[in-house]
C-alpha cells in the first residue's frame, strides 16, 4: 500500500491488516515537531520526535479494556519536516512489514514480534497479512491523506482512491449523519448501541424532551436492518456512527451477541409510543419493527418455552434463564398499542398471547420457591440475579408474594454503595457495579411498591442515596452526568477509561418523576394518566415537578401538611387529557367544594386543581 500525507501537527498515521474491530498493524509516524506548532505537553516518552511507532492494537494507548500490545519503536535517521507531502509505502510479506519514506527503507517489523508479544497479537481480520486499512493519526496529531494504491503481491491492482470525494467519509466509517441519534459515552464513544438506548428512551421525554432524537435513533438503527442471512431482521447492536448502511453487508460482526439488547431496542420503541402517541412517526417503520420482533420471536426454546436460540448470548442473563425471558415478554407487552393504534389485530394478538406464555414458562420452569426468588436460568438453578428480579416484576410475571420475596432476597447482592448482579458473581475491590441493571432495578422496586402491595422500599432508598449520589457529591469525579459504572466504595468503576456521560446510568431521571412525583400515563401521550404519590417510603416531605406531554406540560406537587395528617396537592392539567388523583387507603379529599371518601379525584383538562386530603385515621403522623 502506498500513500501520500501531510503531517499539519505532530505526526501521521495509518493501518494495514485490520478489520471492522480495529486491531490491526498499527503505525504511527512523529514529526521533528518544531517549537511553533508543537503542544508543550506532548508526551515525547510516548510519542518521540521523529520516529516510527507500531503496535498491533486498537491505538498505541493502554485505554484499561482496550487490550493493546507494546509499542515498538524505530527512531529515524532524518528529521521528519512538517507541512510537506510524504509518500509511504507499506509492504506485507509472511516474515513482516517493510515500511518506506519517500522511496526509502526506514523499518522492518516482523511478524513474530507482534503475536508473540505477552497479550498476543490481535487482528481484526483474523489475520497479521491480511484485512482492511486505514488513516488517522495518535492523539494531537493533525494530516492530510491522499492517492492511495493497493496493489497485490502479484502486481495487480486492487485499490485507487485519492480520498477527495465525499463519498470516501462513509467508506471510512466518518461521515456525517442525516439523522439525530443517541448514543452512551458521547465523550469516549462512537458507536450507537441500542440496548443502552432503552433507558435514554425514558430519561429524554424526563428531561430535554428532545423526541426527534429518539425518533432519530429509531430510524438510524432500522435503516441498518438486515434484511437477508445471516442476523435476518436484525438491527446493529453497536452501529458505527459514521457509517452508512450501505456497507451493512460488510460489517455483519455488529449485529451478533447480546442478543436481548434488539429486545431492549424494541422496548424503547415502545416507550417512545407510550411518552409521545406518535403514530403517524412510527407508521414507515411497522413493518421493520414487526420483522425484528418476528426474527426474535425465532429465539424462544420450542421445549422450555424461554428465550434461547442457537448461539444466542445475552446481555441480561444465561440462556434459558429468567431476565432475558421476562424482558421479552415485557417487549412484546409495550407493542401491542402501537399494534392496535395501526389496526394491526393480528400482531397485537401474537404478541399478548407469546408474552403470556414466557410469563407461564417463567413460572413453571424457573420459580424457585426455596429460594423465594427466579432462578437465574435452567442450567444454574440455585443462583438469581438482580436483572431477574427486575424484569419479572416488569413483564407481570411476578405476582404480589413472589415480588415481595425477591426484594427480601436483595439484601444477599449487598455490595458496597450498591449491588452485585448476579448471586453466582465473585465479590472483589474492583467488581463493576452497574447503574444500567440497578436502574432497571430501581424502577421494578418502585413498581413492586406501588402496583404489587410491596411496602419496603430500603433497597430503593439505599440506591439512591448510597449509589446515585456518588455521581454528584464527588467533585474530583462530578461531571453534571450520570456514569457508566462504579466500583464497590463509589468511584468510576473501569479506572480513566470510565465514561462519565452515560445516559444508561440515569435512570432516577425518569423513575422520580414516575414514581415519586406519581404521574404515570394510563394511555400513550398521557391523554389519561394517573397521580399517585409516593407518601411513604423515601421520607420525603413534599415534591414538585413537570411532565412534558403532546397536549402540553402536566405540572404537579404535593405536600405534606399538618404534621403528617394531611397532604396539598396541586396539578395543572392540560387540554385534551384527564388524570385521576389515586387517594390514599383509608383517606378522604376535598376539591372545588365536592368531598371525597376514597377513590379517586378527576382532575380536568385545561385547569389547575387543588386536593386537600386528610388521612381518616385518628392522631399521629401517617405519612
Amino acid at each position: 500500500m502506498t500513500f501520500f500525507t501531510k503531517i499539519v501537527r505532530s505526526g501521521t498515521g495509518w493501518k494495514v491488516a485490520s478489520g471492522t474491530t480495529p486491531y490491526g498493524a498499527t503505525f504511527v509516524l512523529t514529526s521533528e515537531y518544531p517549537s511553533d506548532n508543537t503542544f508543550l505537553n506532548t508526551n515525547r516518552t510516548l510519542l518521540p520526535p521523529n520516529t516510527l511507532i507500531f503496535n498491533w492494537g486498537w491505538n498505541i494507548y493502554n485505554q484499561t479494556t482496550v487490550i493493546t500490545g507494546i509499542n515498538r519503536y524505530y527512531p529515524l535517521s532524518k528529521t521528519i519536516p512538517e507541512g510537506q507531502w510524504h509518500k509511504i509505502t507499506t509492504s506485507i510479506s509472511g516474515a513482516g512489514y517493510n515500511i518506506s519514506l519517500n522511496d526509502v527503507p526506514i523499518a522492518f517489523i516482523p511478524i513474530a514480534l507482534a503475536i508473540s508479544s505477552p497479550q498476543g497479537g490481535r487482528f481484526g481480520s483474523g489475520s497479521p497479512t491480511k484485512g482492511t486499512i486505514g488513516f488517522g493519526g495518535a492523539e494531537d496529531q493533525i494530516a492530510y491523506f491522499t492517492n492511495v494504491s493497493v496493489t497485490a503481491a502479484n502486481g495487480t491492482a486492487l485499490y485507487y482512491n485519492d480520498l477527495k470525494s465525499t463519498a470516501t467519509l462513509a467508506e471510512y466509517g466518518i461521515d456525517s449523519l442525516d439523522t439525530s441519534i443517541c448514543l452512551d459515552g458521547a465523550k469516549r464513544d462512537r458507536l450507537v448501541w441500542v440496548g443502552d438506548f432503552y433507558h435514554t428512551s425514558k430519561v429524554i421525554p424526563a428531561s430535554t424532551a428532545r423526541f426527534d432524537y429518539i425518533l432519530g435513533t429509531i430510524k438510524y438503527s432500522l435503516d441498518w436492518q438486515r434484511t437477508s442471512p445471516p442476523s435476518q431482521g436484525l438491527v446493529p447492536i453497536s452501529g458505527y456512527m459514521g457509517s452508512r448502511p450501505e456497507y451493512k453487508d460488510a460489517i455483519t460482526s455488529i449485529y451478533g451477541g447480546l442478543n436481548d439488547y434488539q429486545d431492549l431496542f424494541l422496548t424503547s420503541i415502545g416507550e417512545y409510543y407510550r411518552y409521545t402517541a406518535d403514530v403517524n412517526g412510527l407508521r414507515p417503520y411497522w413493518a421493520q419493527i414487526k420483522n425484528l420482533v418476528t426474527a426474535r420471536l425465532a429465539f424462544i426454546d420450542p421445549v422450555s418455552g424461554l428465550l434461547a436460540g442457537t448461539g444466542a448470548s445475552y446481555f441480561l442473563g444465561p440462556v434459558n434463564g429468567s431476565a432475558p425471558t421476562a424482558l421479552f415478554a415485557y417487549t412484546l407487552r409495550i407493542l401491542v398499542p402501537i399494534a392496535k393504534a395501526l389496526n394491526d389485530d393480528a400482531a397485537a394478538t401474537l404478541y399478548t398471547t407469546t408474552a403470556g406464555k414466557l410469563n407461564d414458562a417463567l413460572n413453571t420452569k424457573l420459580w424457585n420457591p426455596a429460594l423465594g426468588v427466579y432462578s437465574l436460568s435452567l442450567a444454574s438453578p440455585s443462583n438469581y440475579s438482580l436483572t431477574a428480579i427486575a424484569w419479572t416484576i416488569l413483564s407481570g410475571a411476578a405476582n404480589n408474594s413472589q415480588a415481595a420475596s425477591m426484594v427480601a432476597k436483595m439484601p444477599e447482592l449487598r455490595l458496597g454503595i450498591g449491588y452485585k448482579t448476579s448471586s453466582a458473581d465473585v465479590s472483589s475491590p474492583d467488581y463493576e457495579l452497574s447503574p444500567n441493571t440497578q436502574g432497571m432495578l430501581l424502577e421494578a422496586l418502585f413498581k413492586a411498591h406501588r402496583d404489587l402491595g410491596v411496602t419496603s422500599l430500603t433497597v430503593a432508598k439505599s440506591l439512591l442515596d448510597d449509589m446515585w449520589s456518588k455521581m454528584v457529591t464527588q467533585d474530583v469525579y462530578y461531571s453534571g452526568a450520570s456514569w457508566e459504572s462504579l466500583n464497590p466504595v463509589g468511584k468510576p468503576g473501569i479506572q480513566l477509561f470510565t465514561s462519565l456521560a452515560h445516559p444508561w446510568g440515569a435512570a432516577p431521571t425518569y423513575v422520580l418523576p414516575e414514581y415519586v412525583l406519581g404521574i404515570s400515563a394510563t394511555s400513550a401521550g398521557y391523554q389519561t394518566f394517573n397521580f399517585q404519590p409516593l407518601l411513604q417510603g423515601l421520607d420525603l416531605t413534599e415534591v414538585n415537578g413537570t411532565v412534558v406531554t403532546p397536549y402540553g406540560s402536566i405540572h404537579a406537587d404535593w405536600q405534606i401538611v399538618d404534621n403528617g395528617r394531611g397532604v396539598i396537592v396541586s396539578a395543572t392539567v392540560p387540554k385534551g387529557t384527564t388524570g385521576n388523583l389515586i387517594l390514599p387507603a383509608g383517606s378522604n379529599a376535598e376539591c372545588e367544594g365536592r368531598q371525597y371518601n376514597g377513590g379517586h379525584v378527576q382532575l380536568h383538562g385545561g385547569r389547575r386543581s387543588n386536593v386537600h386530603i386528610r388521612h381518616g385515621g385518628q392522631g399521629g403522623r401517617h405519612w
